[in-house]
């Protein structure tokens, strides 16, 4: 296996791996965005006591949850997640936006 293929193989099993649920329509509580990722891809949220990670699964308007819980635990997944996509758009040759949860300042 050469080198490459290993650091690959290495940093594909360091990505953490999120259940995602779908997020139920509002019935009551308010939602509040506390962040958004570069590209709308995640948002830090909050509803009902809980912080939580969205992503847009479709054009209607439809979302997927994960990580809900306490803030750490909610915090912790959305910095991964945006790291996780940050590589994504470094490999296309892509800047990066600045994000304050993943580069300080919040």
């Amino acid at each position: 296996m050469k080198r490459e293929d290993r650091r690959r193989s290495r940093q594909d099993e360091s990505i953490p791996a999120f259940e995602w649920t779908l997020f139920p329509p509002l019935t009551g509580g308010t939602l509040r965005i506390r962040t958004t990722s570069c590209c709308g891809a995640f948002e830090l949220a909050f509803l009902n006591g809980k912080y939580l990670v969205l992503r847009p699964l479709d054009e209607q308007g439809a979302y997927e949850e994960t990580g809900r819980g306490r803030y750490h635990a909610a915090v912790a997944a959305y910095v991964a997640l945006v790291r996780q996509h940050r590589q994504d758009h470094r490999r296309r040759g892509e800047a990066a936006d600045f994000d304050p949860l993943v580069d300080g300042g919040i």
